[in-house]
């Protein structure tokens, strides 16, 4: 028998003794309840190596990790796809244990003050960002079908993923995302963890809490916050989003690039002092779309986010956040970092389970996820 390890392979005869209660024979290790996961009787993987390999997994490629351990042991210990499956194996796991620390707080209610004063430095906000990033999948049939466009096929092949910061008491960040769930209940998933660990931490809701989501306007996000908090929150439009998706629509709304630097300064101006109204009705009678369909779209879009449009040069001159830029480099450090670079592609499977470890990281829980015992 052996037992791959980060001292190389160990090997050794795995003597058989029997159990005077059951009168079956059973191993040392059935006796000490080692290894009680794996499946072949004869070839074992230490706990330490396992943590090594998920830790550097989240940082290096699997085929990076195989070479790292060669390098530490002069042997090749694990191959990528098993340092995959250990990946997996430990992301389903954490799941089940979130599944049911948030089952505790599946019925309980969070207060929020749905009236925070945004512009009071007395006012101490807790601030909640949600955000989501794409990667690139695997497709599920590598053959094109003969009337599907290459268009068509590639915007299938591209996975996203959300996550959440929550501002804590003592002013550290805390990073949250779903388990390993059914594709149907993702947000559900995401919005359970923060509903949790909102009770957590602020004493089960006690009093109103003045939270203040800052996101940049996707569909799904209202729905995650509609199903953690069952009514409508403070929330305010991302300043660097909205400035972006403005002048995105109105380069192929203007008619030439005077007119364009014209528009936008215009309508940034007014959004940033929160008149959303005055930026629409210039929009309305005195812009000549060179396209119709962008120029409706940029109107709707105002419209749409019409209260979660402030008044940010008010807010920023108190000094308080207008954008989501610590959500933004969040999900880069959760996800991009790691899954999206050059040629990599992911299952859903396999790209949710690098991030649940990445935010296990981040969060600094990671020695608990091991139950190593102290040594003198």
């Amino acid at each position: 028998m052996k037992i791959n390890s980060l001292h190389g392979i160990i090997t050794f005869r795995n003597q058989q003794f029997v159990d005077k209660i059951t009168n079956q024979y059973k191993s040392y290790f059935d006796f000490t309840n080692q290894f009680q996961s794996t499946k072949s009787r004869n070839d074992y993987t230490s706990e330490r190596l396992k943590e090594y390999s998920t830790w550097l997994s989240c940082t290096v490629s699997y085929e990076n990790v195989v070479e790292i351990l060669y390098r530490n042991t002069a042997t090749y210990l694990l191959s990528d796809q098993k340092i995959q499956q250990l990946v997996v194996e430990k992301a389903q796991e954490i799941s089940q244990i979130e599944e049911q620390r948030n089952k505790e707080s599946e019925n309980a209610e969070i207060h929020v003050n749905t009236a925070v004063n945004l512009y009071d430095t007395q006012v101490n906000e807790i601030a909640l960002f949600e955000d989501g990033i794409l990667v690139r999948g695997q497709k599920e049939n590598r053959e094109k079908k003969h009337n599907q466009t290459d268009k068509e096929d590639e915007k299938k092949t591209w996975q996203e993923i959300d996550a959440c910061i929550l501002e804590c008491k003592d002013g550290s960040h805390r990073y949250l995302i779903g388990g390993m769930e059914s594709e149907n209940n993702l947000h559900q998933s995401l919005a359970n963890t923060v509903k949790h660990t909102i009770n957590e931490e602020y004493d089960k809701n006690l009093q109103p809490l003045n939270i203040v989501a800052i996101t940049d306007g996707a569909k799904n996000i209202r729905k995650d916050f509609l199903h953690i908090f069952g009514n409508e929150i403070v929330i305010i439009l991302d300043w660097y989003h909205l400035r972006k998706k403005v002048k995105e629509l109105m380069s192929m709304i203007a008619i030439n690039k005077e007119e364009k630097q014209i528009h936008l300064n215009y309508i940034r101006k007014h959004c940033w002092e929160g008149e959303v109204d005055k930026a629409i009705i210039y929009l309305q009678t005195k812009v000549i779309p060179k396209n119709a369909v962008k120029h409706r779209e940029l109107i709707g879009y105002l419209e749409k986010h019409k209260e979660e449009i402030i008044n940010y040069q008010k807010r920023k001159s108190v000094g308080k956040t207008i954008g989501s830029g610590r959500m933004e480099c969040g999900v880069n450090q959760v996800v991009g970092k790691r899954q999206k670079n050059k040629g990599m592609s992911w299952s859903k499977k396999g790209n949710k389970a690098l991030a649940i470890l990445q935010v296990q990281k981040l969060n600094k829980n990671w020695k608990q996820l091991w139950n190593f015992k102290k040594t003198a």
